[in-house]
Protein backbone atom coordinates (compact mmCIF):
# COMPACT_ATOMS: atom_id res chain seq x y z
CA UNK A 1 0.00 0.00 0.00
CA UNK A 2 2.37 2.41 0.93
CA UNK A 3 4.83 1.94 -2.46
CA UNK A 4 1.92 2.81 -3.96
CA UNK A 5 0.68 6.13 -2.42
CA UNK A 6 4.69 7.09 -2.28
CA UNK A 7 5.60 5.96 -5.81
CA UNK A 8 5.51 9.37 -7.23
CA UNK A 9 6.53 11.30 -3.89
CA UNK A 10 9.45 13.67 -4.69
CA UNK A 11 12.15 13.22 -1.51
CA UNK A 12 12.68 16.10 0.64
CA UNK A 13 15.96 17.83 1.47
CA UNK A 14 14.92 18.79 4.76
CA UNK A 15 12.03 19.42 6.65
CA UNK A 16 13.12 23.53 6.35
CA UNK A 17 12.59 23.02 2.61
CA UNK A 18 8.89 21.98 3.01
CA UNK A 19 7.80 25.50 4.92
CA UNK A 20 7.30 27.41 2.06
CA UNK A 21 6.50 24.65 -0.69
CA UNK A 22 3.37 25.25 -2.55
CA UNK A 23 0.73 22.02 -1.24
CA UNK A 24 -0.12 19.27 -4.03
CA UNK A 25 -1.82 16.16 -3.97
CA UNK A 26 1.40 14.74 -4.19
CA UNK A 27 3.48 13.38 -1.00
CA UNK A 28 7.22 14.40 0.21
CA UNK A 29 9.27 11.92 1.36
CA UNK A 30 11.01 13.19 4.85
CA UNK A 31 13.75 10.59 5.74
CA UNK A 32 14.24 9.95 9.57
CA UNK A 33 15.68 8.05 12.53
CA UNK A 34 13.52 7.12 15.42
CA UNK A 35 16.43 8.56 17.49
CA UNK A 36 16.19 12.04 15.64
CA UNK A 37 12.53 12.36 15.70
CA UNK A 38 11.17 14.30 18.34
CA UNK A 39 12.45 17.82 16.92
CA UNK A 40 11.00 16.46 13.91
CA UNK A 41 7.49 16.27 15.75
CA UNK A 42 7.43 18.77 17.59
CA UNK A 43 7.78 21.12 13.90
CA UNK A 44 5.11 19.20 12.61
CA UNK A 45 3.04 19.29 15.85
CA UNK A 46 2.86 15.46 16.19
CA UNK A 47 3.46 13.82 19.27
CA UNK A 48 6.93 13.93 20.54
CA UNK A 49 7.90 10.55 22.22
CA UNK A 50 8.52 7.34 20.01
CA UNK A 51 6.98 7.53 16.96
CA UNK A 52 3.20 6.63 16.12
CA UNK A 53 0.82 5.22 13.94
CA UNK A 54 3.41 4.42 11.46
CA UNK A 55 2.85 1.74 8.78
CA UNK A 56 5.91 0.05 7.34
CA UNK A 57 8.04 2.91 9.32
CA UNK A 58 6.02 5.48 7.34
CA UNK A 59 4.13 8.66 9.10
CA UNK A 60 1.72 10.22 6.89
CA UNK A 61 1.19 14.15 8.42
CA UNK A 62 0.76 17.78 6.91
CA UNK A 63 3.56 20.71 7.08
CA UNK A 64 1.53 23.25 9.58
CA UNK A 65 2.55 26.23 7.68
CA UNK A 66 2.65 24.84 4.12
CA UNK A 67 -0.10 21.97 4.52
CA UNK A 68 2.21 19.61 2.06
CA UNK A 69 1.95 15.93 2.20
CA UNK A 70 4.42 14.71 4.22
CA UNK A 71 5.59 11.12 4.56
CA UNK A 72 7.99 10.70 7.18
CA UNK A 73 9.75 7.50 6.21
CA UNK A 74 11.99 5.71 8.83
CA UNK A 75 15.35 5.24 7.65
CA UNK A 76 15.65 1.81 8.81
CA UNK A 77 12.59 0.45 7.38
CA UNK A 78 12.42 2.26 3.78
CA UNK A 79 14.17 0.19 1.73
CA UNK A 80 11.77 0.26 -2.04
CA UNK A 81 10.56 3.90 -0.43
CA UNK A 82 14.11 5.73 -0.16
CA UNK A 83 16.96 5.83 -2.25
CA UNK A 84 19.95 3.13 -0.82
CA UNK A 85 21.44 6.61 -0.14
CA UNK A 86 19.17 7.37 2.20
CA UNK A 87 18.85 3.93 4.26
CA UNK A 88 20.92 3.34 7.41
CA UNK A 89 23.28 0.05 7.19
CA UNK A 90 21.66 -2.91 8.89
Amino acid sequence: YMQKVLQDAQLAPNLESLRYASPSQKYRKLPYVREDFAPIAQKLQLYPGQPRGSRQGVILSRHPQSQVLVALVDRRQGKGLLPDSELWPL
